[in-house]
C-alpha cells in the first residue's frame, strides 16, 4: 500500500519523520524510521532517508510499501475474560488478536480501553503481544500499581509461555535463544532478529 499527500499551506516547517507521523499516526516511530532507512519515502519526487530533513508547506510526500495493519475483531469487553476480581486488581485472560495498549494507532481496539469503559481508572501492570493470549493483571489502586511496577522492573516474576513451533527438528529439546530483536521489515506489529536491536533471552524446553 502507498500513500501520498501535500503538506498544507500554513503548516510550520518540521522534520520529515514528524510530518509522516502526523499524517499516519498508526505507523509509530520505529516503522517510520524503517521506511526511511529502506528508502521508501519520497519528498518532491526524490528518495530521502534522513528523518531530520525539513519539510515545508506545499511539499509532496509519497510513502511506498506501507504495511497493512490487521484490525481486531474484538469490539467490546467480554466478562468471560475475568479470571479473578478484587478491590485492588482484576486478573484478565486476554484473547489472542487484541492489543493491550493503543501503542501506535489510538483508534484501534485495545484491552486497556475496554477495561476502562467497565472499571473506570484502571491500568495493566504489564503487556502481552497482540497475538499472544494469557493472563494480565490490571491494578485498581495507585499503591498496588507502584508495587507491581517494581516487581516487573526487578524481574521478580517469571513468565511461562506455551507455543507451537514450526520446524522444531531444527531445535534441541531444550535450550536458550539469545538474540537481539528489532522492528520487522514489513509488519509493524512484529519483531525480527536485529544485531542492533533490544536484547532478548528465551529459555525453552
Amino acid at each position: 500500500m502507498r500513500h501520498s499527500w501535500k503538506v498544507k499551506p500554513g503548516t510550520e516547517t518540521m522534520r520529515l519523520d514528524k510530518a509522516i507521523r502526523l499524517e499516519l499516526p498508526h505507523l509509530g516511530r520505529r516503522m517510520v524510521k524503517h521506511l526511511l532507512n529502506a528508502k521508501k519515502v519520497k519528498l518532491n519526487g526524490k528518495f530521502l532517508w534522513l528523518g531530520s530533513w525539513l519539510v515545508n508547506p506545499g511539499d509532496h510526500i509519497l510513502i511506498l510499501d506501507i504495511p497493512e495493519i490487521e484490525r481486531s475483531h474484538w469490539k467490546k469487553f467480554d466478562p468471560a475474560w475475568v479470571v479473578e476480581e478484587t478491590d485492588e486488581y482484576v486478573l484478565i485472560n486476554k484473547p489472542s488478536g487484541l492489543l493491550v495498549h493503543p501503542v501506535q494507532d489510538p483508534t484501534r481496539e485495545n484491552l486497556e480501553f475496554f477495561m476502562q469503559e467497565v472499571y473506570g481508572s484502571i491500568r495493566p501492570a504489564h503487556r502481552l503481544d497482540r497475538d499472544t493470549s494469557g493472563l494480565i493483571i490490571f491494578s485498581r489502586t495507585r499503591e498496588l500499581n507502584q508495587k507491581l511496577d517494581k516487581v516487573f522492573k526487578d524481574h521478580l516474576i517469571q513468565k511461562t509461555y506455551i507455543a507451537l513451533v514450526r520446524n522444531s527438528k531444527h531445535l534441541e529439546e531444550q535450550g536458550t535463544i539469545d538474540k537481539r530483536l528489532g522492528p520487522h521489515d514489513t509488519r509493524s506489529d512484529m519483531t525480527q532478529v536485529d544485531k542492533y536491536g533490544k536484547k532478548a533471552i528465551t529459555e525453552y524446553e
